[in-house]
């Protein structure tokens, strides 16, 4: 479940940056001292203050603008898409907007969306649900 979602430290910038915590999978805070944090599919009834959202990439994706645009030192606009792709050189996933964002890179596609997510925050709020 893990490979498919975000890890805890992630899901715990994306809550401060404001990402919903409406998503498919949690992060469970364990109730027991013997357990440890674990991702399941989100259970509605539960107190917030036990779980947290744990989103996919595609929850991810369909919150991040498909292109950003950039005014050039011209005064021309400028499109940038939302680029992704895996890095065929160290198997980590890269993701960016070309030539306005840094390369996000990470072990998986929701953590590297997630990243450019966090970075664009900065600048402009998560859309609303």
């Amino acid at each position: 479940m893990k490979s498919i979602t975000v890890s805890l430290s992630t899901a715990l910038k994306l809550k401060a940056a404001g990402f919903g915590q409406d998503t498919l999978y949690q992060w469970n805070k364990p109730v027991t001292a013997n357990r440890e944090p674990h991702v399941s599919p989100t259970m509605y009834g539960v107190d917030p203050t036990y779980r947290m959202a744990a989103p996919t990439a595609q929850e991810i994706a369909d919150r991040l603008p498909m292109e950003l645009l950039t005014t050039m030192p011209n005064g021309a606009i400028r499109s940038s898409p939302l680029t992704l792709h895996r890095d065929p050189h160290g198997g980590a996933w890269a993701a960016y907007y070309p030539e306005i964002t840094g390369t996000m890179r990470a072990g998986t596609m929701a953590e590297a969306l997630a990243l450019l997510g966090i970075e664009l925050q900065i600048a402009a709020p998560w859309p609303h649900e």
